[in-house]
């Protein structure tokens, strides 16, 4: 679903029997679900009586289907909101009765369920009943990250929120810079909205925000290959400092170059970057990691490329091996990195 047919449904003067949500973006997950459980509790009335918040693995199944079955008081409805119920490890008869509660849910009752820290896996036999169940009695909202348009257009409201203001490029740059991730853009924006006092700008963004590991890697990259080696080294600190881990630093290091590589290929195959993105299997929210790459890769010979990513692999090695250390072997492969030459 969108943002927009999330508001709709969570703002709705209907409400349906039952209602799922559950995606990768959990901020989604939660915002929603509470602004529907809140829209239904202010349409009741009487939410003291009619509402119960419950914690899925701490609830019996027998006692679940007898609270989704008994009547609200001095109300119409009343609202449960059921938050990471197990029903993909429930035993069978527990799953059965599950199954039939909601089949025959009492029009008194909306059932909200929600699944943030736990992931539904559509292709075993319980969840896939289980969505099927929900889909035919009630709704389900798949709550993806959205894409970059969305966030972008997300960002500018916050921004206005915080009294701030953000034109839609620099708001796109914050997303390349921290992710797309939205409860760490929810995080990060008033910092900058703060710090900027004004119109949120890219070097706002650089000066306040915590950057994602791609786009450090991505600024060290650079850096090797403008030979600016002290700021390579510094970019280093920094991501260690942020405690990132050395073979997620690594392993981006080598994505960054094989990124290039693809782009190359690219460039000389007239492939476009959208069919980049497919082929490639890249993430909606990797976007800026191809552009970049398209961007960049004429600074680079293929030979070059060719050995950065041997020398990647070289480092694998060496920090898969218990006796060394890992710090050392990523400024050793910087340097090695540094021996060559971009262009040859």
């Amino acid at each position: 679903m969108t943002m927009n047919e999330l508001k709709a449904l969570s703002d709705s003067a209907r409400f349906y029997p039952v209602c799922l949500f559950y995606g990768a973006e959990s901020f989604l997950v939660s915002y929603y679900s509470r602004r529907l459980v809140n829209n239904a509790n202010n349409v009741f009335g009487m939410a003291d009586f009619n509402f119960a918040e419950l914690e899925g693995d701490k609830v019996d199944t027998e006692q679940l289907c007898d609270l989704i079955e008994a009547m609200p008081m001095f109300a119409d409805q009343k609202c449960i909101l059921l938050k990471d119920y197990p029903a993909g490890s429930l035993n069978d008869d527990d799953f059965e009765m599950f199954i039939s509660c909601i089949e025959n849910m009492p029009d008194t009752t909306v059932l909200v369920m929600t699944y943030s820290n736990t992931t539904i896996d559509a292709r075993t036999k319980k969840w896939s009943k289980l969505l099927e169940t929900v889909k035919n009695k009630g709704k389900i909202a798949v709550c993806d990250t959205p894409n970059r348009e969305e966030l972008a257009i997300w960002i500018e409201r916050m921004a206005k929120m915080l009294d701030a203001s953000i034109e839609r490029s620099s708001a796109y740059y914050l997303i390349e810079r921290i992710g797309s991730d939205m409860r760490k853009i929810r995080t990060e924006m008033p910092k900058i909205a703060a710090y900027a006092a004004g119109e949120i700008l890219p070097s706002h963004i650089d000066a306040v925000a915590v950057k994602q590991l791609d786009a450090g890697v991505y600024d060290m990259v650079g850096d090797i290959a403008s030979r600016r080696f002290t700021s390579a080294y510094s970019r280093l600190d920094e991501l260690m400092q942020m405690g990132q881990e050395p073979q997620m630093i690594l392993g981006a290091i080598a994505g960054a170059f094989a990124d290039i590589y693809i782009a190359k290929l690219a460039k000389r195959y007239k492939v476009s970057p959208q069919d980049v993105m497919t082929d490639f299997d890249y993430k909606q929210n990797a976007q800026f990691r191809v552009r970049n790459a398209m961007r960049d890769e004429s600074r680079y010979s293929d030979a070059y490329l060719c050995r950065c990513i041997r020398l990647t692999d070289d480092a694998d090695r060496k920090l898969k091996s218990f006796s060394t250390d890992e710090k050392l072997v990523l400024e050793e492969l910087i340097a090695s990195i540094a021996a060559g030459s971009a262009d040859g």
